[in-house]
């Protein structure tokens, strides 16, 4: 679709409606990225993916709230600001290879492609990948692959970054993936829950091997 060509130039002419741009500008505020060239990158993303038509009925004229909102199968999306933390600590960038976990609708998958990332996606709900991989081809966004499993990907790494959308409790799956990442530089980010509160949890990798972060 043409709105999602050149998505990076088109955010910042006079085509995005207002509403949109407080939106985005909003989210990353939220998010409290520092870096200004990253903090662009994220914000022209939420501006050129039109979020409605990734929602369900009950929340297409909610597309504009920063919160967490119904995708259909019993599934909900991460509100926005959220979103935008996982892809500022994943380092998400052009060129970046990008292991996906339990993608949903694909909306955030949509975001880091057009920020220009290759997209690696896993969905286990067989019809909901199905629906995700035709909505997305629909939108013209052929850098996203969607597969119902990550054994379908392990041939396409080493990733820049692992991105999950479901805490990952299991200490094996977490090593299994780390293998995954490049060795040098690979980050894995996925929400943890503490306290009944929403954290992300980075993982980075490095010459001295994987450190730590809960954010």
């Amino acid at each position: 679709m043409a709105f999602l060509q050149n998505a990076a130039s088109r955010a910042g002419t006079n085509r995005v409606p207002p509403a949109v741009a407080r939106f985005a500008s909003a989210i990353v505020a939220r998010a409290e990225i520092s870096d200004i060239v990253q903090r662009e990158l994220i914000a022209d993303a939420f501006m050129s993916v039109p979020r409605d038509s990734f929602l369900d009925a009950r929340g297409k004229s909610r597309a504009l709230e920063d919160s967490k909102l119904s995708t259909g199968f019993d599934q909900l999306t991460h509100a926005p600001y959220f979103l935008a933390r996982m892809f500022a600590l994943a380092a998400i960038q052009a060129e970046s290879t990008v292991l996906e976990l339990e993608c949903g609708c694909g909306y955030a998958s949509a975001l880091m492609c057009v920020m220009g990332a290759r997209v690696f996606a896993t969905e286990t709900v067989g019809l909901r990948a199905q629906a995700t991989r035709r909505h997305l081809d629909e939108l013209g966004l052929n850098r996203v692959l969607v597969a119902t499993g990550y054994f379908s990907w392990v041939d396409s790494g080493p990733f820049d970054a692992i991105i999950s959308h479901n805490p990952i409790e299991s200490q094996r799956e977490i090593t299994n993936y780390l293998k995954l990442l490049d060795p040098s530089r690979g980050r894995l980010v996925a929400p943890v829950i503490i306290e009944g509160s929403d954290r992300l949890r980075l993982i980075q990798m490095g010459p001295t091997g994987p450190k730590v972060f809960l954010m």
